[in-house]
């Protein structure tokens, strides 16, 4: 009796079986490889004293055997202000920022009438739509210390004007004002998202067992964005020393330079020195640092997770 034929498996009769679907996959394949991988080397610039003239290739390198911009960075005077900023405001960012849009949820997944529900979502998600710019210049108008309706209140009850935008104090609860207002309604839509993934029938025998609305969001909800927010705290240790809200932070900071204090950050520090002073091969040392220990921060995040929470992103 004659054997059955053996099916190939191998692995170029897999390819060629499968030769349509590659070519779908090679124009994105050439794009990422051609805007992501080529460029790298463009990172040389770092270690390098760049002249646009001489280009890459022909510029010398830097003193220290190429560490030369690297010495110069750490030994800047106000490093260790920077840092803290960046950091601090990052950490402030990272486990307050997705708050707002969790409680958000929560309030309009309890509202029964979907018309009312749609009305508040759309209004809501509305400031995710605007510009850095514009939020600024909102905020700057509700907070300033002549016209402004928060000032205006203030005089009301007889207190004096609060320079809300030249204190270096109220630089960070701004930075979160801003971005909550501008976010909520984008991170409402996530976390409801999440929530339309819960098994009804756990709402329905917490009903049964004599749970009220408060003791099934404690007790089914809120667990249920756990993965989620580890997952997204994890990924924000990526960019630990990365400026949140950059385009904001530096409206604030161009508006009243007197804030630097508290609102210098590194993403301030690599405008201002490498692209205002046109120091590419400095601000190229500082950022491929600032990836490095990302990167580093990101994976420690992801192997802290795992053991204590077992929620990874691998």
């Amino acid at each position: 009796m004659a054997q059955p034929a053996k099916r190939k498996t191998g692995f170029f009769v897999k390819l060629f079986q499968q030769k349509f679907l590659l070519l779908l996959l090679l124009p994105g394949l050439v794009n990422f490889i051609v805007w992501h991988y080529i460029p790298m080397y463009g990172i040389t610039v770092a270690f390098k004293d760049y002249s646009m003239r001489k280009g890459i290739f022909a510029s010398p390198w830097a003193e220290d055997l190429g560490f030369g911009h690297l010495v110069n960075f750490l030994s800047y005077p106000y490093l260790g202000r920077i840092l803290f900023n960046t950091v601090f405001l990052n950490i402030l960012m990272m486990f307050f920022l997705p708050l707002p849009g969790i409680l958000f949820a929560l309030c309009l997944n309890e509202i029964g009438s979907i018309r009312y529900k749609r009305a508040v979502q759309t209004i809501s998600y509305f400031p995710y739509f605007l510009s850095s710019v514009a939020v600024v210049g909102i905020f700057t108008l509700i907070l300033s210390p002549s016209t402004g309706v928060v000032n205006s209140i203030l005089k009301a009850f007889g207190a004096e004007p609060v320079y809300f935008l030249m204190e270096p104090g109220f630089f960070r609860p701004l930075m979160l004002l801003m971005s909550a207002w501008q976010s909520i309604g984008w991170d409402t839509i996530i976390w409801l998202a999440k929530i339309a993934t819960i098994d009804p029938q756990l709402y329905e025998s917490a009903t049964v067992d004599g749970a009220g609305r408060l003791r099934r969001m404690w007790y089914i909800t809120l667990p249920a964005f756990k993965e989620w927010y580890v997952i997204g705290l994890i990924l924000s240790f990526g960019s630990l020393l990365a400026t949140s809200g950059f385009e904001k932070n530096l409206l604030l900071y161009q508006a009243n330079p007197g804030i630097a204090d508290t609102a210098e950050t590194i993403g301030i520090f690599l405008y201002r020195r490498g692209l205002m002073t046109g120091d590419f091969s400095y601000g190229s040392m500082v950022g491929f640092l600032n990836m490095f220990v990302c990167l580093l921060m990101l994976l420690m995040a992801n192997y802290v997770s795992r053991k204590l929470s077992e929620e990874s992103i691998w």
